[in-house]
């Protein structure tokens, strides 16, 4: 389950991270779900999450897929040619909601490129 409260329902639409115990667990630091209400720490636990992910997968839409829909599910998508040709990268993901949540994610990148003036 969420490391969030049962009550917490309103959570990811804030701008909350929502870890699971597993996900907090394996943070580098100790960090009481309650906490994850305040946005600063919620930012950090996301980016050291994010940096976890990183370190498994070396694609972006990987790590996309897995933030979406957890690691095992993005190993699952790796694993099965019709979405993986090389185990490595995505061709495609099952679904729905993940395909927008990575073309929304792309899209705002490169938004964020183009205003920065970044390569």
């Amino acid at each position: 389950g969420s490391g969030f409260p049962p009550d917490s329902a309103e959570a990811g639409r804030t701008g909350v991270f929502p870890l699971t115990e597993e996900q907090l667990a394996a943070l580098p630091e100790e960090t009481d779900p309650a906490a994850l209400s305040a946005p600063e720490t919620s930012i950090r636990c996301g980016a050291a999450y994010l940096a976890q992910l990183s370190e498994e997968f070396a694609d972006d839409r990987v790590i996309l897929a897995a933030w979406y829909a957890g690691e095992e599910q993005a190993r699952e998508w790796l694993a099965d040619s019709e979405w993986s040709a090389d185990g490595q990268t995505l061709t495609g993901v099952p679904d729905e909601g993940a395909r927008e949540f990575i073309t929304d994610a792309e899209g705002a990148r490169l938004l964020y490129q183009k205003l920065y003036k970044l390569d």
